[in-house]
């Protein structure tokens, strides 16, 4: 939830003393109007870029899920990892029909994800090592309205595997919960071609109401 390039770059200048650069920040214009919505998606890192884009879902028949994905393949000594960062529909809208929908809407873009994996070889010069997946999914499978909601499994299906995986729900809380929505486990990293060295961290920020990092050398 990024307002723009101009916020990524005041965020790169703030995370100092490190080299942090601004790989990749999204332009979405979420309702088909000329202006960009205030919620965009970026990547920075310390590393080096080979390749960075942005692309919004596309529409589904009659759905249309808002926002999109940022990617961005870096280059960490010999390894080539691959990092897309997603912002799923959110659960505005207490009637049935609304979670449904906003179910679908996830459920569709976790679709186009997995067929993006399949495009990386002919889009990028170099083989990727590893892929990590990462973002507010603002789905919990903990919860009854979204047991039955594929959004989750779909990237376990397609061999992916969570940072919180065999951790109680106590210890995995990134979104508190406020009047009739319950604690949640919302924020992901989920990675395929690597190990899960140290479980992602759950930290207060004043940027953000959700928690969530993965300490530096997690990936193995």
């Amino acid at each position: 939830e990024v307002r723009d390039k101009e916020a990524c770059e005041q965020l790169e200048q703030r995370l100092g003393p490190a080299a942090y650069q601004v790989n990749v920040c999204s332009v979405f214009k979420d309702g088909g109007g000329p202006a960009a919505t205030k919620r965009q998606l970026a990547i920075l890192s310390r590393f080096g870029v080979s390749a960075a884009w942005a692309e919004e879902w596309q529409p589904e028949g009659l759905a249309h899920p808002p926002g999109g994905f940022a990617f961005a393949a870096l280059r960490c000594g010999a390894t080539e990892i691959g990092v897309f960062a997603v912002h799923l529909k959110n659960n505005v809208g207490g009637a049935e029909r609304e979670i449904q929908l906003n179910i679908l809407k996830r459920e569709l873009s976790a679709e186009q994800l997995i067929r993006q994996l399949h495009t990386l070889d002919r889009r990028l010069t170099n083989r990727l090592d590893t892929l990590v997946i990462a973002g507010n999914f603002n789905t919990d499978l903990d919860q009854p309205r979204f047991v039955s909601e594929q959004t989750l499994r779909s990237l376990q299906e397609a061999g992916f595997r969570s940072g919180f995986e065999d951790e109680p729900l106590s210890e995995r809380i990134t979104c508190l919960g406020k009047g009739r929505y319950a604690d949640a486990t919302f924020d992901y990293l989920f990675a395929k071609g690597a190990s899960l060295v140290a479980r992602p961290e759950i930290v207060r920020s004043e940027l953000s109401d959700h928690r969530l990092r993965l300490p530096a050398e997690s990936l193995l």
